[in-house]
């Protein structure tokens, strides 16, 4: 699982690398209520960021990070985004999409993996 992680962590960056956005950058578009337009782009990062990863391990055929329900919403994903970096501002300044996958990763384990922390 770790290494799956790691795995995750540096294909996000090669991909981020263009146009970087870190936790704090996210979280605060996350944070946000329902009503606020800045959590839509907070839903399409988090969507196209599943998505993408979604899309990249069907390609190259290797198993997700995180086995998330088939009938997920991404606004739950959005809120697992959420309190994850909530309690846990130390780690904000790192790249969103790092943190993203963990957040996923600990919310949705997959089976035989153990959760990470």
């Amino acid at each position: 699982m770790h290494k799956k992680i790691v795995a995750a962590a540096a294909l996000t960056l090669a991909a981020s690398s263009a146009m970087s956005m870190d936790g704090n950058d996210l979280y605060k578009m996350c944070a946000t209520s329902e009503k606020d337009p800045t959590r839509g782009i907070c839903i399409g990062y988090v969507r196209g960021f599943i998505e993408g990863l979604q899309g990249q391990a069907w390609m190259t055929k290797t198993d997700m990070v995180f086995c998330a329900p088939k009938n997920m919403q991404f606004g739950q994903a959005v809120d697992i985004f959420t309190n994850y970096l909530r309690d846990r501002p130390e780690d904000r300044h790192s790249d969103a999409g790092i943190l993203l996958v963990a957040s996923m990763a600990r919310a949705y384990p997959c089976p035989g993996n153990r959760k990470p922390q």
